[in-house]
């Protein structure tokens, strides 16, 4: 398999919002985790990597759960999902978890040049449960071992301003409906498709709760 790294998003500021066209781009959360490529091989074993390549050290319940995806026929053999692994910090206090965003690599095949709106709903497809944005602490979040990340149905400002008291997010990356995964095999790259609108930076803690 021809596995590839994501594009990091452009860094940007809220100030800039409103130039994004709702109809035309997709805010989802910006999560404080590890970014992880679920990805199943073609002989059906199932890895956990980091952008440089490196194993995560996944847990049998999360790994159970993509084998179950796995073995129900909903995602391919020789398959890589993009997605954030919930366990980075060594004070993370909730429920370890892999956040899945858009796949990378489907039957052996690179789908990074679809329009990312198919991508995410490929995803969606999966009918995984999503994080809840009303959530404030974190005894409360979903127990589930893969999750879809919250996204917009409303107006990006809001979006963006909904995120600011809810646990273990940075803030919130807006992509392009129409936004390609450019894939680059030796480091990833800024992205013209991809912003990332921060309003805290990870190190200044995950949870801000007024």
């Amino acid at each position: 398999m021809d596995i590839r790294f994501a594009d990091k998003p452009t860094r940007s500021q809220k100030i800039c919002l409103p130039m994004f066209d709702n109809g035309k781009h997709i805010g989802l959360s910006k999560l404080d985790g590890w970014r992880c490529r679920t990805t199943i091989y073609a002989d059906g074993t199932i890895d956990f990597l980091s952008s440089s390549g490196k194993r995560l050290p996944v847990s049998e319940k999360v790994r159970n759960a993509v084998r179950a995806i796995r073995d129900a026929g909903r995602v391919p053999l020789a398959s890589q999902l993009d997605g954030e692994w919930m366990k980075r910090r060594p004070d993370y206090d909730g429920p370890e978890c892999i956040y899945l965003f858009a796949p990378m690599v489907l039957a052996g095949e690179w789908v990074g040049h679809l329009p990312f709106k198919e991508r995410w709903e490929w995803i969606n497809k999966l009918e995984l449960p999503v994080d809840d944005l009303s959530i404030k602490k974190s005894d409360h979040m979903p127990n589930e071992p893969l999750l879809l990340p919250a996204s917009a149905n409303c107006e990006l400002t809001e979006f963006f301003d909904i995120h600011i008291n809810v646990p273990r997010t940075e803030g919130v990356v807006i992509y392009k409906a129409e936004g390609k995964m450019y894939g680059n095999p030796r480091e990833p790259k800024k992205s013209r498709d991809m912003y990332k609108i921060k309003y805290r930076e990870g190190h200044d803690g995950r949870t801000k709760i007024e």
